[in-house]
C-alpha cells in the first residue's frame, strides 16, 4: 500500500496520495492534511467525513479553512491547479 497516508489521530490508512508538497503541509494541521488528503484523492466531503468519523459539516468548515489559508478559489480544482505549479 505505498500510495496511502496515516492518520495522525487514528493511525488508519487513508486511501491518498502523499504529494502534497511541505511549503504548503506546514500550513495546515494534520486533521487539515488528513481531510484535504482525502479530498485529493477524489472522496466526496460525505465520504470523507466517514472516513475520518466526523460530520459533513465539519470537514466543510475544514475545506473553507484549507482553501482560506491556501488563498484558493474554486474548490479542489484551485488546491490542484496550486499544486500544480
Amino acid at each position: 500500500m505505498a500510495d496511502c497516508c496515516q492518520d495522525l489521530n487514528t493511525g488508519d490508512m487513508l486511501p491518498a496520495p502523499c504529494l502534497i508538497p511541505p511549503e504548503v503541509a506546514v500550513k495546515r494541521t494534520a486533521r487539515e492534511h488528513d481531510v484535504l488528503s482525502l479530498l485529493l484523492s477524489g472522496l466526496s466531503s460525505r465520504e470523507t467525513a466517514a472516513k475520518l468519523h466526523l460530520s459533513v459539516s465539519t470537514v466543510e468548515g475544514y475545506r473553507k479553512q484549507i482553501y482560506q489559508k491556501l488563498g484558493v478559489k474554486g474548490g479542489i480544482k484551485g488546491v490542484l491547479a496550486l499544486l500544480s505549479r
